[in-house]
């Protein structure tokens, strides 16, 4: 059934595909379960919201975001499959969505701001809590004052 066939009728009828049979039909990994675990260890977003049941129904025009080799991919969902083909025939299963317009490609916000990407687990370097202060004592951890503070002591001299 087509996308423009499939308007008139009510949600539950319009056909649709198990995420990970789809996934493994547009070849995302090589087995069906790497597929479902993929889904379920919460990589893998439907229309914007987090999927993590492997069975959820995917349907033509849906958007899914994944994180595949050290990237975020944007895909639309084209056509569903009943076999898993060649490459090419994968390939016209979905359509990578491009990057919004307003970025540039391979844009960061952080690069943006004149400081370098950070995407550690602890605070960024930069982050004023992270170089923060000692017990709120006034001094950083060289033990030198903050500029405010040293220039308050100036004044009182």
């Amino acid at each position: 059934m087509s996308a423009k066939a499939a308007r008139g009728l009510p949600h539950d009828e319009v056909e649709w595909q198990r995420l990970d049979m789809w996934l493994w039909c547009a070849r995302v990994a090589k087995a069906r379960s790497d597929c479902a675990r993929l889904v379920e260890d919460g990589g893998v977003r439907l229309n914007r919201q987090p999927v993590a049941k492997a069975h959820a129904k995917l349907r033509i025009g849906d958007v899914l975001t994944m994180g595949l080799r050290g990237e975020v991919r944007v895909w639309r969902v084209m056509a569903l499959s009943t076999r898993r083909g060649p490459a090419p025939e994968a390939r016209l299963l979905y359509e990578e969505v491009p990057e919004t317009a307003g970025e540039a490609p391979g844009s960061d916000p952080c690069a943006k701001a004149g400081r370098a990407a950070y995407r550690g687990t602890q605070a960024a370097p930069w982050d004023g809590d992270a170089l923060g202060t000692d017990d709120n004592s006034g001094r950083d951890y060289a033990g030198d004052p903050p500029a405010d503070l040293a220039e308050d002591r100036h004044q009182e001299r």
